[in-house]
């Protein structure tokens, strides 16, 4: 039962009383029970034991029971105390003792348990940025107006997916029409400028080093026999 999401104790009526549903005998202290994370049904250990081994599911609510990863059982003695407080807290209010103190415990140890925040993804490298953008301003080079780029247009989506310069790809573009291939070169040029960290304008980038030296490597592939570049780029 260790990789299942339950926890087992020895039963502490501490005011409390409760019933084990599968034997509809009461819980008794210094029993061993338990107790099912995710809903916190309880039950004798001895009663719930097989039916979990074969069904893998709270047997009153039917939730199911989660495996737990190793950054979950790490978690476990936290939330472990986390629901002890909160349970404890419910006791209390009902007899009308005072449970600030304890509240602003579980508000800090709620805190603790709080996801992490997913890590930053990683930056788009500015050598694909410029690839992706020397690409689109070739295309529209070569064909200059929708009446020309229309009929090669499923060409150069088919090339663009399956082009490469070495390892490197271009980024996800849209060219359905040639308006969206006027759009993806604006877009480009925006990321260049922006990942440069406004180093450059839009009056100056394309003199950056990134795009000139990207521009003399598509101008080397095409005379090297790239045919995709021979049929729809222009320098």
């Amino acid at each position: 039962m260790t990789d299942l999401d339950t926890k087992t104790e020895l039963y502490d009526l501490f005011g409390e009383t409760g019933t084990c549903t599968i034997c509809q005998e009461d819980l008794a202290e210094g029993e061993r029970v338990r107790t099912i994370r995710s809903c916190q049904h309880m039950f004798h250990s001895t009663c719930v034991d097989p039916w979990l081994t074969q069904k893998g599911t709270c047997p009153l609510c039917r939730t199911p029971l989660v495996t737990t990863t190793p950054t979950q059982e790490a978690r476990r003695p936290i939330q472990d105390v986390y629901n002890t407080l909160r349970n404890t807290i419910q006791i209390f209010s009902r007899n009308g003792i005072e449970t600030n103190s304890i509240e602003t415990i579980l508000g800090e140890i709620g805190a603790l348990l709080a996801p992490a925040p997913a890590p930053a993804p990683a930056p788009i490298p500015l050598e694909r940025i410029a690839l992706s953008y020397c690409l689109c301003n070739g295309i529209w080079r070569r064909y200059r107006t929708a009446a020309h780029y229309d009929p090669q247009r499923t060409a150069i989506q088919d090339g663009l997916a399956l082009f490469h310069l070495g390892e490197l790809r271009p980024l996800e573009m849209n060219t359905t029409t040639f308006t969206n291939l006027l759009r993806a070169c604006d877009t480009f040029r925006d990321k260049f400028i922006q990942r440069t960290n406004n180093t450059y304008s839009r009056r100056n980038y394309t003199s950056s080093y990134h795009i000139q030296n990207m521009k003399q490597r598509l101008i080397a592939a095409a005379a090297a026999g790239n045919t995709f570049l021979s049929e729809h780029w222009r320098a």
